[in-house]
């Protein structure tokens, strides 16, 4: 049988018997194949409601009258505006600990199907932005990875919205520790100047969006977007496929009225 028939038979046989497609998280077969979650693991996952913070796209307490949280009232960041899936909470944090710290490919997949249908459904909401760039890893960490979990991400977002990513372009510079394990003080200083672009050029007069799996404190983001400001970007937008709560968004105190 030559390859084209064997290919053809074969494309045939996977349309009227499908293959099976297991759940990235716990192997049972999944009625989503497009997400690569089976229902249970997918409905535990913290997805992001309203309200919603107008620029970090962190949650709101219920009762605010606020658009913008405290945090972004206070704090310079570089980027223009942050979107997120899921709160890094329950599930959605151990889904990301698998990916770094056990190196699980197939999951950082899974979760960037997850960030892609997002993207592809709120595509409006990224139709200024004209390249895709990863938050890079140092080189040694990705070597040790094996993978860089945000051009993971990037890879499948930019082919839902159809953008080119840029991986690569942007690099970083030295070795950081990581970021869970500083206060805010030393997270702001564990990124400044770490990052660098490496061809102003393809960058110059676009609008970027730059792909992560979690936004926190926004310093990296921030550190990330201003030196592609430098670089001749014009604006800098964030899609996470998580962000962290922050306990102050959530008090009376200091409330607009």
């Amino acid at each position: 049988m030559t390859g084209f028939w064997r290919d053809f038979l074969t494309g045939l046989t996977d349309l009227l018997f499908p293959p099976s497609v297991r759940c990235a998280v716990c192997g049972r077969e999944t009625a989503h194949p497009t997400l690569a979650f089976c229902p249970t693991c997918l409905s535990r996952l913290p997805f992001l409601t309203p309200p919603l913070c107008s620029r970090c796209g962190r949650l709101l307490r219920l009762a605010t009258r606020r658009e913008i949280c405290p945090e972004c009232e206070r704090e310079r960041l570089f980027f223009s505006r942050a979107r997120a899936v899921c709160l890094y909470d329950g599930p959605a944090r151990a889904y990301l600990q698998e990916v770094k710290i056990r190196r699980s490919l197939v999951l950082a997949r899974a979760l960037a199907g997850l960030l892609a249908r997002y993207a592809r459904e709120e595509s409006g909401l990224f139709r200024a932005y004209a390249v895709i760039v990863p938050v890079p890893l140092h080189r040694e960490r990705e070597t040790e990875r094996g993978f860089n979990q945000a051009a993971v991400m990037a890879t499948a977002v930019g082919e839902a919205l159809r953008r080119p990513v840029l991986d690569g372009i942007l690099i970083r510079t030295r070795p950081t520790e990581a970021q869970r394990r500083l206060d805010r003080r030393e997270r702001r200083e564990n990124v400044q100047g770490a990052f660098r672009v490496t061809m102003p050029a393809a960058l110059a007069g676009r609008r970027i969006l730059l792909l992560d799996d979690i936004l926190t404190t926004g310093y990296t983001a921030s550190e990330c977007a201003r030196a592609m400001l430098r670089a001749g970007a014009v604006e800098i937008g964030v899609l996470t496929l998580t962000n962290g709560s922050l306990e102050e968004n959530w008090s009376t105190g200091g409330e607009n009225r």
